[in-house]
């Protein structure tokens, strides 16, 4: 399986441990997958600009010529796309989000109804399965918990997924995710 993940982890010691535990799943993942791996704060990828070029001027592809263009071609030819992200600040990280974004060009600017609600239109026919992975250290509570699974779930129905997969990364449960992502 053709995979991408998404390093959503942002520099400084503080997030140590999350890098650990999340290169141990790489690299169990490499093990019997071809992975595509893109530590978004070690890129030189700007944010989205909002402009739009990438569904007017040059459909599907976006203006900013930097590290994303690699990271577009990954998210259009993979079978999982899985973002990982800790949580700072009660949600995703900047890094997560500015990845998110560049998502955008993967979609047409028309309007159809998926799911009983209106949704830009996929420019692309291949359905992958998606994933977010929570980089968890038991520090993930509550309503915040709530709010980020929400917006899993509405990103990853912008995304049309085959499956969706909502997973939290501790220290030791790499060899469970192993397995679930599998038996995809």
């Amino acid at each position: 399986m053709r995979i991408t993940l998404v390093n959503g982890i942002q520099k400084g010691p503080e997030w140590e441990n999350h890098r650990q535990s999340l290169s141990g799943l790489y690299n169990e993942m490499k093990q019997n997958h071809s992975v595509d791996y893109f530590p978004i704060a070690d890129m030189k990828m700007a944010h989205c600009q909002g402009c739009w070029d990438c569904w007017t001027k040059t459909p599907g592809i976006c203006r900013l010529k930097d590290d994303g263009v690699d990271y577009l071609k990954s998210l259009i030819n993979c079978d999982l796309l899985l973002f990982a992200s800790p949580v700072t600040a009660g949600f995703l990280t900047s890094e997560t989000k500015k990845a998110l974004d560049r998502f955008i060009p993967e979609a047409l600017p028309f309007i159809g109804i998926y799911d009983k609600e209106c949704h830009h239109l996929p420019r692309y026919p291949h359905k992958k399965f998606v994933g977010f992975i929570l980089l968890d250290q038991g520090d993930i509570e509550g309503k915040a918990r709530e709010l980020i699974e929400e917006s899993i779930d509405r990103n990853a129905l912008n995304m049309r997924p085959r499956k969706m997969l909502k997973l939290n990364l501790t220290n030791n449960n790499a060899k469970e995710i192993i397995r679930e992502i599998n038996s995809l």
